[in-house]
Protein backbone atom coordinates (compact mmCIF):
# COMPACT_ATOMS: atom_id res chain seq x y z
CA UNK A 1 0.00 0.00 0.00
CA UNK A 2 1.70 3.42 -0.96
CA UNK A 3 0.43 6.55 0.34
CA UNK A 4 1.33 9.73 -1.17
CA UNK A 5 1.37 12.43 2.02
CA UNK A 6 0.46 16.34 1.99
CA UNK A 7 4.60 17.36 1.77
CA UNK A 8 5.14 15.06 -1.35
CA UNK A 9 6.74 11.98 0.64
CA UNK A 10 6.05 8.85 -0.15
CA UNK A 11 5.03 5.78 2.34
CA UNK A 12 5.01 2.17 1.74
CA UNK A 13 3.34 -0.34 4.03
CA UNK A 14 3.19 -4.14 3.63
CA UNK A 15 0.76 -6.51 4.57
CA UNK A 16 3.39 -9.06 5.62
CA UNK A 17 7.02 -9.21 6.61
CA UNK A 18 8.37 -11.31 3.70
CA UNK A 19 6.88 -8.70 1.31
CA UNK A 20 9.44 -6.22 2.39
CA UNK A 21 12.03 -8.83 1.37
CA UNK A 22 10.77 -9.53 -1.85
CA UNK A 23 10.07 -6.36 -2.34
CA UNK A 24 13.92 -5.36 -2.15
CA UNK A 25 16.87 -5.92 -5.05
CA UNK A 26 20.37 -6.18 -5.14
CA UNK A 27 22.49 -3.86 -4.42
CA UNK A 28 24.87 -4.31 -7.36
CA UNK A 29 22.05 -2.70 -9.50
CA UNK A 30 23.34 0.45 -7.94
CA UNK A 31 26.63 -0.05 -10.38
CA UNK A 32 24.85 0.32 -13.63
CA UNK A 33 23.32 3.69 -11.96
CA UNK A 34 24.95 5.95 -9.72
CA UNK A 35 28.90 5.75 -10.03
CA UNK A 36 31.56 7.64 -7.18
CA UNK A 37 34.12 9.80 -8.96
CA UNK A 38 35.34 11.40 -5.91
CA UNK A 39 33.72 12.73 -2.52
CA UNK A 40 32.52 15.45 -4.44
CA UNK A 41 31.86 14.09 -8.07
CA UNK A 42 29.35 11.44 -9.52
CA UNK A 43 27.89 10.30 -12.36
CA UNK A 44 24.74 8.99 -12.85
CA UNK A 45 23.01 7.27 -15.37
CA UNK A 46 19.74 9.07 -15.88
CA UNK A 47 17.50 6.48 -17.63
CA UNK A 48 18.35 3.60 -15.11
CA UNK A 49 17.80 6.93 -12.91
CA UNK A 50 14.66 7.42 -13.74
CA UNK A 51 13.50 3.86 -13.84
CA UNK A 52 14.24 2.98 -9.97
CA UNK A 53 12.98 6.01 -8.82
CA UNK A 54 10.15 7.04 -10.30
CA UNK A 55 8.57 9.46 -8.17
CA UNK A 56 9.60 12.83 -5.97
CA UNK A 57 7.72 11.33 -3.06
CA UNK A 58 10.06 8.14 -3.86
CA UNK A 59 13.32 9.65 -4.10
CA UNK A 60 12.27 11.64 -0.27
CA UNK A 61 11.29 8.46 1.26
CA UNK A 62 14.07 6.77 0.09
CA UNK A 63 17.06 10.00 0.82
CA UNK A 64 15.46 10.17 4.90
CA UNK A 65 14.57 12.95 3.79
CA UNK A 66 12.94 13.77 7.51
CA UNK A 67 11.58 17.93 6.86
CA UNK A 68 12.50 21.00 6.57
CA UNK A 69 15.35 22.69 8.38
CA UNK A 70 14.52 25.96 9.57
CA UNK A 71 16.92 28.80 10.99
CA UNK A 72 15.76 32.17 13.20
CA UNK A 73 12.16 30.88 12.26
CA UNK A 74 12.37 30.71 8.05
CA UNK A 75 12.60 27.38 6.17
CA UNK A 76 16.28 27.24 4.30
CA UNK A 77 16.27 23.35 3.23
CA UNK A 78 15.60 19.52 4.17
CA UNK A 79 16.96 17.56 6.49
CA UNK A 80 18.58 14.38 5.71
CA UNK A 81 17.62 11.65 8.52
CA UNK A 82 19.22 7.92 9.09
CA UNK A 83 19.47 6.41 5.31
CA UNK A 84 18.62 3.18 4.46
CA UNK A 85 21.53 0.90 3.34
CA UNK A 86 22.40 0.87 -0.33
CA UNK A 87 19.86 2.88 -1.78
CA UNK A 88 19.85 6.07 -3.47
CA UNK A 89 20.50 9.10 -0.92
CA UNK A 90 23.66 7.41 0.55
CA UNK A 91 25.10 6.11 -3.35
CA UNK A 92 24.59 9.93 -4.10
CA UNK A 93 26.49 10.70 -1.38
CA UNK A 94 24.58 12.70 1.03
CA UNK A 95 24.61 11.67 5.52
CA UNK A 96 22.39 12.27 8.08
CA UNK A 97 21.96 14.93 9.60
CA UNK A 98 22.65 16.81 5.69
CA UNK A 99 20.32 20.01 5.16
CA UNK A 100 20.00 20.18 1.32
CA UNK A 101 19.84 24.10 0.52
CA UNK A 102 19.79 24.19 -3.42
CA UNK A 103 19.75 22.30 -6.24
CA UNK A 104 20.73 23.91 -9.69
CA UNK A 105 20.45 27.24 -7.90
CA UNK A 106 16.94 26.35 -6.97
CA UNK A 107 15.89 26.70 -3.36
CA UNK A 108 14.77 23.45 -2.14
CA UNK A 109 12.92 25.00 0.97
CA UNK A 110 10.26 26.80 -1.35
CA UNK A 111 7.95 23.56 -1.73
CA UNK A 112 6.87 25.29 -5.55
CA UNK A 113 10.48 24.57 -6.48
CA UNK A 114 10.71 21.05 -5.34
CA UNK A 115 8.62 19.84 -8.17
CA UNK A 116 10.53 21.76 -10.73
CA UNK A 117 13.70 20.28 -9.29
CA UNK A 118 12.60 16.20 -9.81
CA UNK A 119 11.61 17.57 -13.33
CA UNK A 120 15.08 19.00 -13.94
CA UNK A 121 16.52 15.88 -12.95
CA UNK A 122 13.88 13.03 -14.20
CA UNK A 123 13.96 14.97 -17.66
CA UNK A 124 17.86 15.42 -17.75
CA UNK A 125 19.95 13.86 -20.99
CA UNK A 126 23.08 12.98 -21.62
CA UNK A 127 25.90 15.23 -20.42
CA UNK A 128 23.76 17.33 -17.98
CA UNK A 129 25.13 18.06 -14.38
CA UNK A 130 22.64 18.85 -11.81
CA UNK A 131 24.55 20.55 -8.53
CA UNK A 132 23.82 20.16 -4.79
CA UNK A 133 24.11 22.51 -2.41
CA UNK A 134 23.53 21.14 1.02
CA UNK A 135 25.14 22.46 4.86
CA UNK A 136 27.04 19.45 6.94
CA UNK A 137 28.12 20.45 10.11
CA UNK A 138 29.14 23.72 10.49
CA UNK A 139 30.83 23.54 6.56
CA UNK A 140 28.79 24.33 2.83
CA UNK A 141 29.20 21.16 0.25
CA UNK A 142 28.65 21.46 -3.67
CA UNK A 143 28.22 18.31 -4.67
CA UNK A 144 28.05 17.35 -8.70
CA UNK A 145 26.21 14.48 -10.45
CA UNK A 146 26.90 14.28 -14.24
CA UNK A 147 24.30 12.85 -16.67
CA UNK A 148 26.59 9.72 -18.68
CA UNK A 149 25.70 6.22 -19.43
CA UNK A 150 27.17 3.70 -17.46
CA UNK A 151 27.50 0.61 -19.08
CA UNK A 152 28.06 -2.86 -16.97
CA UNK A 153 32.22 -4.02 -16.62
CA UNK A 154 33.21 -6.86 -18.91
CA UNK A 155 34.81 -9.78 -17.23
CA UNK A 156 38.01 -10.61 -19.03
CA UNK A 157 39.92 -14.09 -18.66
CA UNK A 158 43.50 -13.93 -19.19
CA UNK A 159 44.90 -17.34 -20.27
CA UNK A 160 48.75 -17.45 -19.36
CA UNK A 161 49.97 -16.16 -22.34
CA UNK A 162 51.24 -12.90 -23.95
CA UNK A 163 49.67 -9.45 -23.13
CA UNK A 164 48.95 -8.80 -26.65
CA UNK A 165 47.58 -12.14 -27.00
CA UNK A 166 44.99 -11.87 -23.87
CA UNK A 167 41.26 -12.52 -25.57
CA UNK A 168 38.11 -11.92 -23.84
CA UNK A 169 36.50 -15.61 -23.24
CA UNK A 170 33.19 -15.98 -24.83
CA UNK A 171 30.17 -17.14 -22.12
CA UNK A 172 29.12 -20.82 -23.54
CA UNK A 173 25.88 -22.25 -23.49
CA UNK A 174 24.61 -25.52 -21.68
CA UNK A 175 25.65 -27.88 -24.16
CA UNK A 176 28.96 -26.01 -24.82
CA UNK A 177 29.95 -26.20 -21.18
CA UNK A 178 28.48 -29.81 -20.58
CA UNK A 179 31.24 -30.67 -23.51
CA UNK A 180 33.81 -29.27 -22.23
CA UNK A 181 33.43 -30.62 -18.76
CA UNK A 182 33.21 -33.86 -20.29
CA UNK A 183 36.65 -33.30 -22.34
CA UNK A 184 38.01 -32.31 -19.06
CA UNK A 185 37.08 -35.34 -17.41
CA UNK A 186 38.38 -37.61 -20.46
CA UNK A 187 41.73 -35.76 -20.34
CA UNK A 188 42.23 -36.08 -16.41
CA UNK A 189 40.80 -39.56 -16.47
CA UNK A 190 42.53 -40.91 -19.73
CA UNK A 191 45.42 -43.19 -18.03
CA UNK A 192 45.70 -46.97 -18.76
CA UNK A 193 45.52 -47.67 -15.19
CA UNK A 194 42.38 -45.38 -14.95
CA UNK A 195 40.89 -47.27 -17.80
CA UNK A 196 41.53 -50.49 -16.63
CA UNK A 197 39.92 -49.60 -13.36
CA UNK A 198 36.89 -48.28 -14.89
CA UNK A 199 36.49 -50.66 -16.95
CA UNK A 200 36.33 -53.38 -13.72
CA UNK A 201 33.66 -51.24 -12.32
CA UNK A 202 31.49 -51.43 -15.23
CA UNK A 203 31.92 -55.55 -15.34
CA UNK A 204 31.08 -55.47 -11.65
CA UNK A 205 28.19 -53.21 -11.94
CA UNK A 206 27.45 -55.52 -15.42
CA UNK A 207 27.54 -58.99 -12.99
CA UNK A 208 25.13 -57.50 -10.96
CA UNK A 209 22.24 -56.07 -12.89
CA UNK A 210 22.62 -59.47 -14.36
CA UNK A 211 22.32 -61.30 -10.93
CA UNK A 212 19.01 -59.19 -9.97
CA UNK A 213 17.48 -60.09 -13.17
CA UNK A 214 17.87 -63.75 -12.61
CA UNK A 215 16.72 -63.53 -9.45
CA UNK A 216 13.63 -61.68 -10.20
CA UNK A 217 13.05 -64.66 -12.86
CA UNK A 218 13.23 -67.34 -10.25
CA UNK A 219 10.52 -65.51 -8.09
Amino acid sequence: IVFLRGNGQQEVFFLRTDDIKTAETKPERWDYIIKKIDDENYTVDPEHFKDEVETLGNFIERAAVVGTAFRKGKPVGLKVGALPKNDVGMKLGLQKNDILLSINDLAIADVKNRMKIFDTISQGKIDDTVKVVLKRGTEEKTLSYKFAKISKAKQKVFTGKKEADKKQELPMSRTQQREKTIREFKKRHSSNDQKQAIAKIRQRLLRNLRSRLKNSRVR
